[in-house]
């Protein structure tokens, strides 16, 4: 497992608590983040698609520690089937998708820790 793809809105305080347990989970286990904003300003993006500010906006100016990812056609979460947020995809090494988890998640419950590694996650070492 390489990465964990979060859908995301502005103002969903269950997207901003999903945030910040990746975040912790990250400490401990080897992946990526992708966030994608689900509701990201189409006419913002085509005028900003090369250096992407919206990014930097939405972050109030300090930088997430993940990629983001910005959907403004709404493709991406129409193929995965997104419909609640915040919805987060395990993705494998080869980019298949794994695993579908909809809502909140602690991502740093030991059993999230042992779901992780059994899909390939590297546990870092401190």
């Amino acid at each position: 497992m390489r990465e964990v793809v979060l859908y995301t809105r502005s103002g969903c305080c269950l997207c901003d608590d999903a945030k910040e347990a990746l975040r912790r989970a990250r400490a401990q286990v080897e992946f990526t983040i992708r966030e994608v904003d689900i509701e990201s300003d189409r006419d913002l993006y085509e005028e900003h698609r090369n250096d992407i500010p919206a990014i930097d906006k939405f972050f109030s100016g300090n930088p997430p520690p993940y990629a983001v990812a910005l959907d403004p056609t709404a493709r991406t979460s129409q193929t995965y089937g997104t419909t609640k947020y915040p919805e987060s995809y395990l993705i494998d090494s080869e980019g298949n998708l794994r695993l579908k988890f909809i809502g909140p998640r602690n991502w740093t419950d030991p059993a999230v820790f042992t779901l992780l590694d059994s899909y390939g996650a590297a546990r870092l070492t401190n």
